[in-house]
């Protein structure tokens, strides 16, 4: 019952609703919300195939935009001193999947790239039009 209420929910479902829902403690809604959430996330996707554009990007703000005492020294451009880079590959037409790395260096993309596309697909990067069927690294 737990698992429809919270599928068929508009928007999500507060552990409290759902325990009054269901007729158990809040205790044992948040339980079962948080149990039922972990296993959706580790349903696994298929590959990524067809035409995938990646990119990567660096979250965190500008360093102008900060209060005094906040303010990183010498980051600007692609630094990430006070910024944490991201991954994005999306397939064209379907699916999206964004990973945190640890830099933007080739032997760190490589490996989340080769985990979540197929090898007969083509990529779109930054870096060049188009780079056919996948890849010889």
């Amino acid at each position: 019952m737990a698992i429809y209420l919270i599928c068929n929910h508009k928007k999500s479902i507060s552990a409290t609703q759902l325990a009054k829902d269901i007729s158990v403690t809040l205790k044992t809604s948040w339980f079962l919300i948080h149990k039922i959430r972990r296993t959706f996330h580790c349903i696994h996707m298929e590959k990524l195939d067809g035409e995938v554009e990646l990119d990567e990007t660096f979250v965190g703000g500008k360093n102008k935009n900060r209060h005094a005492n906040k303010k990183v020294k010498n980051s600007q451009g692609r630094s990430f001193k006070d910024k944490v880079p991201v991954l994005g590959m999306l397939q064209r037409g379907g699916n999206v999947i964004c990973k945190v790395v640890k830099d933007t260096s080739v032997k760190s993309l490589t490996p989340p790239i080769l985990k979540a596309v197929k090898r007969t697909a083509t990529l779109f990067t930054g870096y060049s039009q188009q780079i056919a069927p996948l890849w010889i690294i």
